[in-house]
Protein backbone atom coordinates (compact mmCIF):
# COMPACT_ATOMS: atom_id res chain seq x y z
CA UNK A 1 0.00 0.00 0.00
CA UNK A 2 3.11 2.42 0.59
CA UNK A 3 4.82 1.64 -2.34
CA UNK A 4 1.37 2.18 -4.41
CA UNK A 5 1.53 5.34 -2.26
CA UNK A 6 4.52 6.60 -3.30
CA UNK A 7 4.51 5.88 -6.79
CA UNK A 8 1.39 7.87 -6.82
CA UNK A 9 2.58 10.63 -5.43
CA UNK A 10 6.13 10.47 -7.87
CA UNK A 11 4.12 10.32 -10.89
CA UNK A 12 1.48 13.39 -9.59
CA UNK A 13 5.10 14.83 -9.00
CA UNK A 14 6.36 14.66 -12.28
CA UNK A 15 3.12 15.29 -14.17
CA UNK A 16 2.75 18.60 -12.33
CA UNK A 17 6.10 19.37 -13.17
CA UNK A 18 5.53 18.53 -17.22
CA UNK A 19 2.55 20.91 -16.85
CA UNK A 20 4.44 23.55 -15.61
CA UNK A 21 7.12 23.14 -18.06
CA UNK A 22 4.41 23.10 -21.04
CA UNK A 23 2.93 26.31 -19.64
CA UNK A 24 6.46 28.34 -19.52
CA UNK A 25 7.25 27.47 -22.93
CA UNK A 26 3.48 28.65 -24.12
CA UNK A 27 4.86 32.27 -22.72
CA UNK A 28 4.53 33.99 -25.71
CA UNK A 29 2.38 31.92 -27.57
CA UNK A 30 -0.08 33.14 -25.33
CA UNK A 31 0.29 36.52 -25.86
CA UNK A 32 0.88 36.79 -29.49
CA UNK A 33 4.95 36.88 -29.93
CA UNK A 34 6.17 34.94 -32.77
CA UNK A 35 9.40 32.62 -32.26
CA UNK A 36 10.76 29.29 -32.55
CA UNK A 37 9.46 26.18 -31.27
CA UNK A 38 11.28 25.70 -27.60
CA UNK A 39 13.15 22.25 -26.67
CA UNK A 40 11.73 20.79 -23.52
CA UNK A 41 14.56 20.43 -21.24
CA UNK A 42 17.09 23.32 -22.69
CA UNK A 43 14.49 25.86 -24.16
CA UNK A 44 16.61 27.74 -26.80
CA UNK A 45 19.82 27.67 -24.91
CA UNK A 46 21.78 25.19 -26.50
CA UNK A 47 21.35 26.73 -29.60
CA UNK A 48 22.03 30.13 -28.59
CA UNK A 49 25.33 29.25 -26.48
CA UNK A 50 26.83 27.05 -29.59
CA UNK A 51 26.40 29.79 -32.24
CA UNK A 52 23.74 32.51 -30.84
CA UNK A 53 24.32 34.96 -34.04
CA UNK A 54 24.14 32.24 -36.46
CA UNK A 55 20.19 31.12 -34.80
CA UNK A 56 19.42 35.14 -33.87
CA UNK A 57 20.18 36.10 -37.38
CA UNK A 58 17.63 33.42 -38.69
CA UNK A 59 14.97 33.63 -36.54
CA UNK A 60 15.19 37.43 -37.38
CA UNK A 61 14.59 36.61 -40.99
CA UNK A 62 11.97 34.36 -40.24
CA UNK A 63 9.88 35.75 -37.31
CA UNK A 64 10.57 39.16 -37.94
CA UNK A 65 12.43 42.38 -35.72
CA UNK A 66 11.06 41.27 -32.24
CA UNK A 67 9.97 37.50 -31.12
CA UNK A 68 10.41 35.36 -28.04
CA UNK A 69 12.92 32.59 -27.20
CA UNK A 70 13.56 31.28 -23.64
CA UNK A 71 17.13 31.31 -22.69
CA UNK A 72 16.88 28.14 -20.63
CA UNK A 73 14.32 28.37 -18.53
CA UNK A 74 13.86 32.38 -18.99
CA UNK A 75 11.68 34.03 -21.52
CA UNK A 76 13.39 36.73 -23.11
CA UNK A 77 12.07 38.85 -25.53
CA UNK A 78 14.74 39.42 -28.79
CA UNK A 79 14.32 42.62 -30.79
CA UNK A 80 16.35 44.51 -33.64
CA UNK A 81 13.62 47.11 -33.30
CA UNK A 82 15.55 50.17 -33.12
CA UNK A 83 12.82 52.25 -31.70
CA UNK A 84 12.01 49.79 -28.56
CA UNK A 85 15.62 49.80 -27.92
CA UNK A 86 15.46 53.88 -27.76
CA UNK A 87 12.59 53.51 -25.21
CA UNK A 88 14.39 50.84 -23.12
CA UNK A 89 17.61 52.00 -23.03
CA UNK A 90 17.81 55.44 -23.32
CA UNK A 91 14.24 57.22 -22.66
CA UNK A 92 12.59 54.93 -20.19
CA UNK A 93 16.38 53.97 -19.11
CA UNK A 94 14.88 54.59 -15.00
CA UNK A 95 12.73 51.58 -15.47
CA UNK A 96 15.21 49.36 -17.73
CA UNK A 97 17.84 49.89 -15.46
CA UNK A 98 18.95 46.13 -14.32
CA UNK A 99 20.31 43.89 -17.18
CA UNK A 100 18.32 40.23 -17.52
CA UNK A 101 20.76 37.37 -16.02
CA UNK A 102 22.26 35.28 -18.76
CA UNK A 103 25.09 34.01 -16.39
CA UNK A 104 24.38 32.20 -13.00
CA UNK A 105 27.21 34.16 -11.28
CA UNK A 106 25.84 36.35 -8.80
CA UNK A 107 25.06 33.72 -6.13
CA UNK A 108 28.49 31.68 -6.57
CA UNK A 109 30.90 34.36 -5.06
CA UNK A 110 31.11 37.48 -3.50
CA UNK A 111 33.13 38.22 -5.98
CA UNK A 112 30.22 39.46 -8.31
CA UNK A 113 27.95 40.70 -5.90
CA UNK A 114 30.16 43.92 -6.17
CA UNK A 115 30.81 44.05 -9.87
CA UNK A 116 29.09 47.00 -11.79
CA UNK A 117 28.02 44.31 -14.70
CA UNK A 118 26.58 42.68 -11.84
CA UNK A 119 24.90 45.61 -9.80
CA UNK A 120 21.08 46.34 -9.69
CA UNK A 121 19.32 49.87 -9.45
CA UNK A 122 20.18 52.49 -6.52
CA UNK A 123 23.84 50.09 -5.82
CA UNK A 124 24.55 50.22 -9.83
CA UNK A 125 23.73 54.15 -10.21
CA UNK A 126 26.13 54.76 -7.37
CA UNK A 127 29.03 52.27 -7.91
CA UNK A 128 29.00 53.54 -11.87
CA UNK A 129 29.21 57.51 -10.39
CA UNK A 130 32.41 56.55 -8.83
CA UNK A 131 33.92 54.31 -11.18
CA UNK A 132 32.80 57.03 -14.46
CA UNK A 133 35.32 59.18 -13.74
CA UNK A 134 38.36 56.75 -13.84
CA UNK A 135 38.02 56.51 -17.45
CA UNK A 136 37.87 60.18 -18.47
CA UNK A 137 39.96 61.53 -21.78
CA UNK A 138 42.60 63.13 -19.05
CA UNK A 139 42.81 59.68 -16.91
CA UNK A 140 43.17 58.08 -20.46
CA UNK A 141 45.83 60.63 -21.61
CA UNK A 142 47.78 59.84 -18.49
CA UNK A 143 47.92 55.77 -19.16
CA UNK A 144 49.04 55.93 -22.63
CA UNK A 145 52.25 55.76 -21.96
CA UNK A 146 51.72 52.38 -20.14
CA UNK A 147 49.85 50.64 -23.53
CA UNK A 148 52.49 52.30 -25.72
CA UNK A 149 55.70 50.39 -23.59
CA UNK A 150 53.67 46.88 -24.38
CA UNK A 151 53.69 47.76 -27.90
CA UNK A 152 56.83 47.46 -27.92
CA UNK A 153 57.33 43.92 -27.07
CA UNK A 154 54.67 43.38 -29.39
CA UNK A 155 56.79 45.05 -32.46
CA UNK A 156 59.35 42.86 -31.66
CA UNK A 157 57.44 39.64 -31.66
CA UNK A 158 55.44 40.39 -34.99
CA UNK A 159 59.49 40.88 -36.64
CA UNK A 160 60.31 37.66 -35.49
CA UNK A 161 57.67 36.35 -37.68
CA UNK A 162 58.38 38.60 -40.51
CA UNK A 163 57.46 37.80 -44.33
CA UNK A 164 55.88 34.16 -43.59
CA UNK A 165 52.30 33.62 -42.57
CA UNK A 166 51.63 33.23 -38.67
CA UNK A 167 48.37 33.54 -36.49
CA UNK A 168 48.49 37.03 -34.85
CA UNK A 169 46.06 36.09 -31.72
CA UNK A 170 47.32 34.62 -29.52
CA UNK A 171 50.51 37.65 -29.87
CA UNK A 172 47.30 39.88 -29.45
CA UNK A 173 45.99 38.41 -26.44
CA UNK A 174 49.46 38.11 -24.55
CA UNK A 175 49.67 41.70 -25.60
CA UNK A 176 46.64 42.71 -24.03
CA UNK A 177 47.05 40.94 -21.08
CA UNK A 178 50.63 42.68 -20.50
CA UNK A 179 48.66 45.89 -21.40
CA UNK A 180 45.85 45.45 -18.70
CA UNK A 181 48.09 44.25 -16.02
CA UNK A 182 49.78 47.63 -16.24
CA UNK A 183 46.97 49.66 -16.71
CA UNK A 184 44.37 48.09 -14.53
CA UNK A 185 47.09 46.71 -11.17
CA UNK A 186 49.87 48.75 -12.04
CA UNK A 187 52.03 45.35 -12.61
CA UNK A 188 54.02 44.38 -15.50
CA UNK A 189 52.68 40.57 -16.46
CA UNK A 190 55.06 39.58 -19.15
CA UNK A 191 53.75 37.66 -21.11
CA UNK A 192 54.91 38.66 -24.25
CA UNK A 193 58.49 38.38 -23.38
CA UNK A 194 57.78 35.14 -21.26
CA UNK A 195 54.59 33.61 -23.14
CA UNK A 196 55.26 30.50 -20.12
CA UNK A 197 54.72 33.41 -17.35
CA UNK A 198 53.62 32.02 -14.28
CA UNK A 199 52.86 35.18 -12.40
CA UNK A 200 50.18 33.82 -9.74
CA UNK A 201 47.82 37.06 -10.91
CA UNK A 202 48.46 36.24 -14.47
CA UNK A 203 47.35 32.32 -14.08
CA UNK A 204 44.22 33.39 -11.82
CA UNK A 205 43.35 35.95 -14.06
CA UNK A 206 43.14 33.33 -17.19
CA UNK A 207 41.63 30.57 -15.02
CA UNK A 208 38.86 32.95 -14.03
CA UNK A 209 38.18 33.93 -17.82
CA UNK A 210 37.67 29.95 -18.72
CA UNK A 211 35.37 29.24 -16.00
CA UNK A 212 33.05 32.04 -16.12
CA UNK A 213 32.56 31.40 -19.88
CA UNK A 214 32.43 27.96 -19.68
CA UNK A 215 29.28 25.74 -21.36
CA UNK A 216 27.94 22.88 -19.95
CA UNK A 217 27.46 24.12 -16.79
CA UNK A 218 25.71 27.41 -18.03
CA UNK A 219 23.35 25.00 -20.28
CA UNK A 220 22.14 22.77 -16.91
CA UNK A 221 21.90 26.06 -14.80
CA UNK A 222 19.93 28.02 -17.14
CA UNK A 223 17.51 25.38 -18.00
CA UNK A 224 15.67 23.91 -14.60
CA UNK A 225 15.19 26.40 -12.69
CA UNK A 226 11.37 25.73 -12.69
CA UNK A 227 11.92 22.51 -10.68
CA UNK A 228 14.10 24.59 -8.21
CA UNK A 229 16.97 21.62 -9.28
CA UNK A 230 19.03 24.37 -10.47
CA UNK A 231 20.50 25.13 -7.11
CA UNK A 232 21.80 21.51 -6.76
CA UNK A 233 23.04 21.55 -10.26
CA UNK A 234 25.13 24.49 -9.91
CA UNK A 235 26.43 23.82 -6.67
CA UNK A 236 27.28 20.16 -8.48
CA UNK A 237 28.63 20.96 -11.68
CA UNK A 238 29.65 24.89 -11.02
CA UNK A 239 30.05 26.74 -7.76
CA UNK A 240 32.89 24.26 -7.18
CA UNK A 241 34.40 25.52 -10.10
CA UNK A 242 33.54 29.35 -9.91
CA UNK A 243 34.60 29.68 -6.20
CA UNK A 244 37.70 28.39 -6.68
CA UNK A 245 38.56 30.43 -9.83
CA UNK A 246 37.51 33.47 -8.22
CA UNK A 247 38.74 33.12 -4.58
CA UNK A 248 42.09 32.63 -6.40
CA UNK A 249 41.93 35.82 -8.71
CA UNK A 250 40.61 37.79 -5.32
CA UNK A 251 43.42 36.80 -3.24
CA UNK A 252 45.95 37.95 -6.08
CA UNK A 253 44.06 40.94 -6.33
CA UNK A 254 43.78 41.89 -2.59
CA UNK A 255 47.19 41.65 -1.87
CA UNK A 256 47.86 44.16 -4.86
CA UNK A 257 45.22 46.69 -3.45
CA UNK A 258 46.53 46.25 0.03
CA UNK A 259 50.27 47.10 -1.35
CA UNK A 260 49.20 50.05 -3.35
CA UNK A 261 46.90 51.61 -0.64
CA UNK A 262 50.06 52.38 1.06
CA UNK A 263 52.45 52.37 -2.03
CA UNK A 264 53.43 55.53 -4.49
CA UNK A 265 50.72 57.02 -6.69
CA UNK A 266 50.55 55.65 -10.45
CA UNK A 267 48.67 56.73 -13.52
CA UNK A 268 46.70 53.60 -13.66
CA UNK A 269 42.83 52.52 -12.87
CA UNK A 270 43.66 50.80 -9.72
CA UNK A 271 44.70 54.23 -8.30
CA UNK A 272 41.98 55.89 -9.48
CA UNK A 273 39.64 53.74 -8.04
CA UNK A 274 41.95 53.86 -5.15
CA UNK A 275 41.93 57.87 -5.35
CA UNK A 276 40.14 59.33 -1.74
CA UNK A 277 39.13 62.42 -3.81
CA UNK A 278 37.14 60.23 -5.90
CA UNK A 279 33.41 62.15 -6.28
CA UNK A 280 30.60 60.21 -7.12
CA UNK A 281 29.01 62.35 -10.51
CA UNK A 282 25.06 62.44 -12.53
CA UNK A 283 26.37 59.93 -15.12
CA UNK A 284 23.32 60.65 -17.34
CA UNK A 285 23.48 64.75 -16.75
CA UNK A 286 27.66 64.24 -17.49
CA UNK A 287 26.60 61.95 -21.10
CA UNK A 288 23.98 64.36 -21.95
CA UNK A 289 26.41 67.37 -21.76
CA UNK A 290 28.94 65.76 -24.20
CA UNK A 291 32.19 66.22 -22.48
CA UNK A 292 34.22 63.87 -20.30
CA UNK A 293 37.24 65.66 -19.18
CA UNK A 294 38.16 65.67 -15.50
CA UNK A 295 36.36 69.77 -15.14
CA UNK A 296 33.43 68.11 -16.92
CA UNK A 297 33.43 65.58 -13.84
CA UNK A 298 33.75 68.03 -11.19
CA UNK A 299 30.74 70.09 -12.53
CA UNK A 300 28.45 67.43 -12.31
CA UNK A 301 29.89 65.50 -9.12
CA UNK A 302 27.68 64.92 -6.16
CA UNK A 303 28.59 63.48 -2.34
CA UNK A 304 32.25 62.70 -2.10
CA UNK A 305 32.39 58.72 -2.19
CA UNK A 306 34.93 55.60 -2.06
CA UNK A 307 35.21 52.54 -3.26
CA UNK A 308 36.02 49.56 -1.12
CA UNK A 309 38.39 47.24 -0.62
CA UNK A 310 36.31 44.85 -2.28
CA UNK A 311 34.76 47.05 -4.53
CA UNK A 312 38.55 47.88 -6.14
CA UNK A 313 39.40 44.39 -6.27
CA UNK A 314 36.35 43.50 -7.68
CA UNK A 315 35.71 46.06 -10.47
CA UNK A 316 39.35 46.08 -11.33
CA UNK A 317 38.84 42.01 -12.03
CA UNK A 318 35.88 42.97 -14.12
CA UNK A 319 38.29 45.52 -16.50
CA UNK A 320 40.64 42.62 -16.68
CA UNK A 321 38.23 40.19 -17.99
CA UNK A 322 36.28 41.76 -19.55
CA UNK A 323 39.02 43.85 -21.73
CA UNK A 324 41.18 40.82 -22.21
CA UNK A 325 38.83 39.49 -24.63
CA UNK A 326 37.26 42.39 -26.40
CA UNK A 327 40.32 44.34 -26.83
CA UNK A 328 42.74 41.74 -28.45
CA UNK A 329 39.57 40.73 -30.63
CA UNK A 330 39.02 44.12 -31.65
CA UNK A 331 42.79 44.71 -32.69
CA UNK A 332 42.44 41.22 -34.61
CA UNK A 333 39.46 42.44 -36.73
CA UNK A 334 40.82 45.52 -37.34
CA UNK A 335 44.12 43.74 -38.90
CA UNK A 336 42.66 41.21 -40.71
CA UNK A 337 40.45 43.85 -42.39
CA UNK A 338 43.26 46.35 -43.17
CA UNK A 339 45.02 43.00 -44.60
CA UNK A 340 42.38 42.22 -46.87
CA UNK A 341 41.96 46.04 -48.11
CA UNK A 342 45.28 46.84 -49.16
CA UNK A 343 44.11 50.77 -50.27
CA UNK A 344 42.24 51.31 -47.06
CA UNK A 345 45.23 50.07 -45.13
CA UNK A 346 47.44 52.92 -47.43
CA UNK A 347 45.11 55.65 -46.48
CA UNK A 348 44.95 55.30 -42.77
CA UNK A 349 49.06 54.86 -42.95
CA UNK A 350 49.22 58.27 -44.65
CA UNK A 351 46.65 59.55 -42.00
CA UNK A 352 48.63 58.29 -39.10
CA UNK A 353 52.23 59.43 -40.32
CA UNK A 354 51.18 62.82 -41.34
CA UNK A 355 50.45 63.16 -37.93
CA UNK A 356 52.85 61.41 -35.86
CA UNK A 357 55.47 60.96 -38.16
CA UNK A 358 57.39 57.75 -39.22
CA UNK A 359 57.66 56.14 -35.69
CA UNK A 360 54.01 56.27 -34.81
CA UNK A 361 53.17 55.99 -30.91
CA UNK A 362 57.35 56.74 -30.26
CA UNK A 363 57.27 60.21 -31.29
CA UNK A 364 59.03 61.89 -28.45
CA UNK A 365 56.11 64.24 -27.46
CA UNK A 366 54.23 61.49 -25.43
CA UNK A 367 52.05 64.31 -23.70
CA UNK A 368 50.32 65.11 -26.89
CA UNK A 369 50.35 61.46 -28.35
CA UNK A 370 46.71 60.93 -26.75
CA UNK A 371 45.53 63.37 -28.11
CA UNK A 372 46.50 63.70 -31.89
CA UNK A 373 45.81 59.67 -31.97
CA UNK A 374 42.37 60.19 -30.72
CA UNK A 375 41.85 63.45 -33.36
CA UNK A 376 42.22 61.18 -36.01
CA UNK A 377 39.27 61.27 -37.88
CA UNK A 378 39.90 58.13 -40.66
CA UNK A 379 41.45 56.46 -38.11
CA UNK A 380 37.90 56.32 -36.49
CA UNK A 381 36.58 55.56 -39.31
CA UNK A 382 38.21 52.22 -39.54
CA UNK A 383 38.08 51.21 -36.20
CA UNK A 384 34.60 51.88 -36.37
CA UNK A 385 33.81 49.91 -38.99
CA UNK A 386 35.75 47.07 -37.83
CA UNK A 387 33.74 46.87 -34.82
CA UNK A 388 30.50 47.56 -36.28
CA UNK A 389 31.13 43.97 -39.39
CA UNK A 390 32.99 42.41 -35.97
CA UNK A 391 31.69 43.66 -32.44
CA UNK A 392 33.18 41.29 -29.56
CA UNK A 393 30.47 41.26 -27.47
CA UNK A 394 27.32 40.30 -29.15
CA UNK A 395 24.61 38.98 -26.83
CA UNK A 396 25.41 41.34 -23.57
CA UNK A 397 22.89 44.17 -24.38
CA UNK A 398 20.21 43.16 -22.07
CA UNK A 399 17.20 44.77 -19.61
CA UNK A 400 14.67 43.79 -17.63
CA UNK A 401 12.04 46.35 -16.57
CA UNK A 402 11.33 46.74 -12.66
CA UNK A 403 7.36 48.27 -13.83
CA UNK A 404 5.49 47.02 -16.71
CA UNK A 405 5.37 48.55 -19.84
CA UNK A 406 3.68 49.14 -22.97
CA UNK A 407 5.46 49.19 -26.62
CA UNK A 408 3.04 48.67 -29.94
CA UNK A 409 0.85 46.31 -28.06
CA UNK A 410 3.09 43.95 -26.35
CA UNK A 411 3.40 44.50 -22.46
CA UNK A 412 6.95 44.24 -21.03
CA UNK A 413 6.09 42.52 -17.75
CA UNK A 414 7.99 42.75 -14.72
CA UNK A 415 11.24 40.83 -14.89
CA UNK A 416 10.62 39.72 -18.54
CA UNK A 417 14.22 39.70 -19.76
CA UNK A 418 14.91 41.98 -23.02
CA UNK A 419 17.86 40.85 -25.79
CA UNK A 420 19.34 43.14 -27.98
CA UNK A 421 21.19 41.09 -30.68
CA UNK A 422 24.14 43.96 -31.51
CA UNK A 423 25.52 41.99 -34.52
CA UNK A 424 22.28 41.87 -36.20
CA UNK A 425 21.60 45.11 -36.10
CA UNK A 426 24.91 46.18 -37.06
CA UNK A 427 24.36 43.84 -40.37
CA UNK A 428 20.82 45.11 -41.17
CA UNK A 429 20.52 46.50 -44.70
CA UNK A 430 18.13 48.87 -43.67
CA UNK A 431 20.65 50.50 -41.91
CA UNK A 432 23.67 50.05 -43.39
CA UNK A 433 23.71 49.33 -46.79
CA UNK A 434 26.25 45.84 -48.14
CA UNK A 435 26.23 44.98 -44.72
CA UNK A 436 29.41 42.73 -44.91
CA UNK A 437 31.25 44.91 -46.92
CA UNK A 438 34.07 46.70 -44.74
CA UNK A 439 34.07 50.45 -45.75
CA UNK A 440 35.28 52.75 -43.32
CA UNK A 441 34.02 55.79 -45.40
CA UNK A 442 30.10 54.91 -44.32
CA UNK A 443 31.04 56.64 -40.68
CA UNK A 444 32.22 59.95 -42.54
CA UNK A 445 28.48 60.36 -41.64
CA UNK A 446 26.21 59.88 -38.83
CA UNK A 447 24.72 56.82 -38.72
CA UNK A 448 20.62 56.47 -39.15
CA UNK A 449 19.99 55.78 -36.12
CA UNK A 450 21.54 56.39 -33.00
CA UNK A 451 21.49 52.90 -31.91
CA UNK A 452 21.97 52.02 -35.28
CA UNK A 453 25.88 50.88 -34.21
CA UNK A 454 26.40 49.99 -30.52
CA UNK A 455 29.56 47.80 -29.70
CA UNK A 456 29.30 49.12 -26.40
CA UNK A 457 26.07 48.42 -25.62
CA UNK A 458 23.20 52.20 -25.11
CA UNK A 459 22.26 54.39 -23.14
CA UNK A 460 23.53 55.29 -19.69
CA UNK A 461 24.52 51.48 -19.16
CA UNK A 462 27.18 51.44 -21.87
CA UNK A 463 30.51 49.43 -21.24
CA UNK A 464 31.94 51.80 -19.07
CA UNK A 465 35.03 50.83 -19.95
CA UNK A 466 34.73 51.57 -23.67
CA UNK A 467 37.27 54.96 -24.31
CA UNK A 468 39.91 52.73 -22.47
CA UNK A 469 39.37 49.93 -25.33
CA UNK A 470 38.98 52.34 -28.26
CA UNK A 471 42.10 53.86 -27.32
CA UNK A 472 44.27 50.52 -27.25
CA UNK A 473 42.96 49.61 -30.24
CA UNK A 474 44.01 52.66 -32.11
CA UNK A 475 47.67 52.77 -30.69
CA UNK A 476 48.21 49.77 -31.73
CA UNK A 477 47.43 50.82 -35.17
CA UNK A 478 49.47 53.78 -34.94
CA UNK A 479 52.31 51.91 -33.83
CA UNK A 480 52.77 49.33 -36.34
CA UNK A 481 51.36 50.51 -39.46
CA UNK A 482 54.11 53.52 -40.10
CA UNK A 483 56.49 50.70 -40.13
CA UNK A 484 55.08 47.54 -41.49
CA UNK A 485 52.56 46.43 -43.94
CA UNK A 486 49.70 43.73 -42.88
CA UNK A 487 49.04 41.26 -45.24
CA UNK A 488 46.62 38.62 -45.25
CA UNK A 489 46.04 35.30 -47.39
CA UNK A 490 42.37 34.23 -45.97
CA UNK A 491 39.24 35.19 -44.32
CA UNK A 492 38.74 34.96 -40.40
CA UNK A 493 36.55 32.25 -39.07
CA UNK A 494 34.55 33.90 -36.07
CA UNK A 495 33.50 31.88 -32.94
CA UNK A 496 30.38 33.23 -31.29
CA UNK A 497 29.30 31.46 -28.00
CA UNK A 498 27.76 32.63 -25.55
CA UNK A 499 27.93 36.45 -25.62
CA UNK A 500 31.17 37.04 -27.71
CA UNK A 501 32.36 36.54 -30.87
CA UNK A 502 36.18 35.69 -31.43
CA UNK A 503 38.09 34.69 -34.02
CA UNK A 504 39.43 30.99 -34.24
CA UNK A 505 42.72 32.45 -36.02
CA UNK A 506 44.01 35.26 -37.58
CA UNK A 507 46.05 34.37 -40.53
CA UNK A 508 48.69 37.44 -41.69
CA UNK A 509 51.65 38.73 -43.01
CA UNK A 510 54.17 41.71 -41.95
CA UNK A 511 56.22 43.05 -44.34
CA UNK A 512 58.79 46.54 -43.10
CA UNK A 513 58.31 49.43 -45.45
Amino acid sequence: MLTSTLVVIVVVFILELLRRRWELFRYFEKRGIPGPKPHFLWGHYHLLQANHTFWLDKWTKEYGDTFGVFWGNKPMLVSIDLDLQQKVLVKEFSNFVNRARLLALEEAHPLFRTMLTMEKDSRWKNLRSVISPSFSSARMKAMTPLIVKGLQDFERNLYKQESKYFDVYPLLKRLTMDNIGRAAFGIDANTQADPNNTSPLVVAALEFIDVIMSEVTDLLTNSFSFTGLNNFLEFLFRYDLITHASTKLCREATKIVKARRHGPKRSDLMQSFLDNNVMSVDVQALEASGQDDDSSFHAYKGKSKSLSNEQVVTNVCLIFAAGYETTSTGIASLLSCLGANPEIQARLRDEIINALGKEGTQMTDIDTLYTKVMGMKYLDQCVQEALRLFPPVTGFTTRTPTEPSEYKGITLEKGLGLLFPTRTVHHDARYWPKPLTYDPDRFAQKPVHPLAYQPFGGGPRNCVGMKMAVMSIKLTLCHILPKMKIVTNEKCTWTCKNVVCQPEKVMIRVESI
